[in-house]
């Protein structure tokens, strides 16, 4: 081994295993990386709720909502609380809400008389607020489906629908025409049951409209195909530029919206990436080794290639110092045997002996065995060449 190439052979190795670890450290970044992007894409989506905007679930309103947006240029927002639905109401955007009989009371009557837009409400769950009940309305069971819409005059070219359901009659009409929330004009009852009906159009007080889609399923992502249901809910929720939807059956409390969560949201997907990483890392890392090799018990290995196993470990570990005590405890013994000089003698004989086979001084020679331990890779090279070159120079000598 030359003076020259060593170094150069040491650079190129160094260089090889850092290109390797900069290598394994990008692909880790970049599977982190996807994985974040591609939970960011689907966590909206992978919602089971129904009545969700994001929902691709049977119960899901997601059809709707696109075709509000791409052909209608209506953008939905989703709230999660009855106070966010009529803030969005007295800020003048319509409000849709699903299973409305899930509302308090006092929510309802405050959404319906301090509302500055229109109000929708799909589905009531066989209870319809106080404030529609006081009214003179009132739920019926299970229908069949209806025919046709009736002779209601609404500007919508629905004529059919298919979702069966529940129903709403106004039983009492006086009660509808005196009461106090709702305003005085011409009720339209559509989509008549054999005892009642499908939609209805209310006038507020307020002179906006309530709207009241009896069979929820009619807007959602299984049924909003069928017939002419998409017609009417497109009608019926689409009724400005900026609509809102709320789902009663998700209403969060101000007690539970102060109640801290266990973790995270964001825990749980971070912890299955960090798990596929580390599956990932074990198999790149794991075929750096090769694959293995079954031998039969005890195997004879060659000098060279445990020496050179050995070689590695320490370069791995970086264990510069104690490579360079090996290397200088192995060079004294073999000098010791062709010198003959004890393995154990004093450092100031070998040095005068080994000075003595070579045109090297003492003290030259002591700082190549007895100096200071080499504190990186390269000092460990210069360290072998110059004991491998006075190995060299006193065989040279003895002949």
């Amino acid at each position: 081994m030359s003076v020259q190439t060593a170094p150069a052979q040491a650079t190129a190795n160094s260089k090889k295993s850092g290109f390797k670890g900069w290598k394994l450290l990008a692909i880790t970044l970049s599977l982190l990386l996807a994985g974040m992007v591609i939970y960011a894409s689907m966590k909206e989506e992978i919602t089971k709720e129904p009545y969700d905007i994001h929902s691709v679930g049977s119960k899901g309103v997601r059809a709707l909502t696109q075709v509000l947006g791409d052909h209608y240029d209506v953008s939905v927002d989703q709230v999660r609380s009855p106070a966010k639905a009529i803030e969005a109401a007295q800020q003048g955007k319509p409000v849709t809400i699903f299973n409305a009989g899930q509302l308090r009371n006092y929510d309802f009557e405050t959404l319906l008389t301090t509302s500055n837009a229109d109000i929708t409400l799909v589905g009531f769950e066989y209870y319809l607020p106080e404030a529609l009940t006081e009214s003179g309305l009132e739920p019926q069971g299970y229908n069949d489906k209806p025919v046709s819409r009736g002779t209601c005059s609404i500007p919508t070219k629905a004529q059919t629908i298919s979702a069966t359901g529940n129903a709403i009659i106004v039983r009492n009409p006086q009660a509808l025409a005196d009461s106090q929330y709702l305003g005085r004009g011409p009720a339209q009852l559509c989509f008549a049951y054999a005892n009642g009906y499908g939609y209805l159009e209310l006038p507020l007080k307020s002179g906006k409209t309530l709207r009241i889609i009896t069979n929820p399923e009619l807007v959602t992502n299984k049924y909003l195909d069928k017939d002419d249901n998409a017609a009417l809910a497109l009608y019926a929720t689409g009724r400005g530029s900026e609509v809102v939807f709320y789902n009663a059956e998700t209403n969060e409390s101000v007690h539970a919206a102060q109640a801290p969560k266990p973790y995270p949201s964001w825990l749980v997907p971070l912890m299955w990436q960090f798990g596929l990483l580390a599956l990932v890392w074990a198999f790149i890392v794991g075929r750096r080794q090769g694959r293995i090799v079954n031998e039969p018990l005890p195997v004879v290995a060659q000098g060279t290639e445990t020496t050179v196993g050995r070689a590695g470990l320490y370069q791995r570990a970086r264990a510069s110092e104690h490579s360079g005590r090996i290397l200088r405890i192995a060079t004294i013994i073999r000098l010791g045997r062709r010198l003959g000089i004890s393995p154990n003698a004093d450092a100031t004989l070998v040095a005068q002996t080994v000075s003595m086979a070579c045109n090297r001084t003492a003290k030259e020679i002591e700082y190549i065995l007895y100096g200071p331990a080499p504190a990186s890779a390269v000092e460990l090279t210069q360290l072998s060449q110059a004991l491998e070159q006075l190995e060299e120079e006193v065989k040279h000598y003895e002949r």
